[in-house]
């Protein structure tokens, strides 16, 4: 994955930490909303 983007560019790296941080925030509140949907479910 090294030199997959070599960009000095600080405003890629944050949009990227941003965009992984709000993935993983969405896919985590999905699970729970999932888990919370198969308990209500039973």
């Amino acid at each position: 994955m090294s030199g997959y983007l070599e960009t000095p560019d600080k405003t890629a790296e944050t949009i990227k930490d941003s965009w992984l941080r709000t993935v993983t925030w969405v896919m985590s509140m999905s699970v729970v909303v999932f888990s919370s949907g198969e308990e209500a479910g039973r």
